[in-house]
C-alpha cells in the first residue's frame, strides 16, 4: 500500500509471504536461505519444491 509503486508492492508481498511461511514451519529463515542456495544446484527442476520451508515428503 505504501511502497511507491506497483512493482515495490509484489517484492513486498514476495518477501512477506516467505517471511509468514518460515514463521508459519517454524523455519529460520537465514538458514533457510544459505542452505537452499548451496542445493539447488543439485536439485532437478522437478524436485525443487523439495526446498521450499515446511516442505515435508508425504510418500
Amino acid at each position: 500500500m505504501f511502497c511507491g509503486s506497483h512493482r515495490a508492492a509484489q517484492h513486498a508481498a514476495i518477501f512477506l509471504s516467505f517471511f509468514g511461511s518460515c514463521k508459519l514451519h517454524g523455519v529460520n529463515p537465514r538458514v533457510w536461505l544459505e542452505e537452499t542456495l548451496s542445493n539447488i544446484k543439485e536439485y532437478k527442476i522437478n524436485d525443487l519444491e523439495e526446498l521450499l520451508p515446511g516442505y515435508q515428503n508425504e510418500s
